[in-house]
């Protein structure tokens, strides 16, 4: 066979190339700014749904591990899996205004799945208009229902840290969520003051608002308000490390054995462990 002579194309490929082409042809070269949406939210968080849906499995391990389950239906999906549609989501209500943002975040919500709650949170995080639009009540009507850990920390993470540093929502707002008898309340409390020291999340560092929260929770033994809390004690370390020693010297009696060792590691070594690779 000649060395010039070219492969052939298998008949799949040969279609894509041509609807590759086509697809060139017919775009603009410039996408013009939308005036009106392409799409209704409802018709695009249903579809978002069908992505999700469509990847289905039967879940190997329970999304709220640690010993919590979740009344929300899992349906089974990898994290790498989830991010996939949150991109093509956000790609998607780029261009949109809030308030139709909002709606698709309100769906999927309703969804009442494991995944589609971290799909709204995502999208919700990454859309910022949207995101600036919420405040407390909002925020609540969002966090509604929220059962296990990883929904919790997605939504601070994602919306409720920057909300908080940015003055959409103030600080007797967490702190009420902090004094809640839903420890779920109390964990979102200390996970969003993480973000505020979590440069990746947007934040700066915010001593001041970590330790409100901590001596209002320095006693509290249940085990999800306990790690956050640890948590949130090794997240200030790189921003005020003195007035962690400080805290855990005032407090060492009180504190919970992991928070101790956690946090005493953390200073000691850098890492949460205490042990180096």
């Amino acid at each position: 066979m000649s060395a010039d002579r070219k492969k052939p194309v298998s008949r799949i490929a040969a279609i894509e190339q041509a609807a590759n082409r086509l697809a060139a042809v017919r775009a603009p070269k410039r996408a013009a700014k939308p005036t009106a949406l392409a799409t209704t939210p409802r018709a695009l968080a249903e579809s978002a749904m069908s992505l999700l849906r469509a990847q289905q499995r039967a879940p190997k391990d329970d999304p709220a591990a640690g010993g919590y389950g979740t009344a929300l239906e899992h349906l089974g999906l990898h994290v790498p899996e989830v991010r996939q549609v949150t991109r093509h989501l956000g790609r998607e209500v780029k261009r949109w205004p809030a308030e139709p943002v909002l709606e698709v975040v309100r769906r999927l919500i309703d969804s009442d799945t494991f995944e589609g709650r971290q799909l709204a949170y995502e999208v919700l995080g990454r859309h910022r208009a949207a995101r600036e639009a919420v405040d407390a009540e909002m925020l609540e009507e969002l966090a509604h229902g929220m059962d296990n850990w990883v929904t919790v920390d997605t939504l601070a993470a994602e919306v409720v840290g920057r909300a908080w540093a940015n003055g959409q929502i103030d600080d007797r707002t967490v702190q009420r969520w902090a004094r809640s008898e839903d420890f779920w309340w109390r964990r979102l409390a200390l996970a969003s003051a993480v973000a505020l020291n979590t440069p990746a999340r947007g934040g700066t560092g915010d001593a001041k608002r970590t330790f409100m929260l901590c001596h209002m929770l320095v006693a509290d033994r249940e085990d999800m308000v306990v790690k956050a809390l640890s948590w949130a004690l090794r997240s200030v370390i790189a921003h005020d490390a003195a007035r962690v020693r400080a805290f855990m010297a005032e407090h060492g009696a009180t504190l919970a054995p992991r928070v101790r060792r956690e946090v005493s590691a953390k200073l000691r070594t850098g890492l949460k462990s205490g042990k180096r690779r």
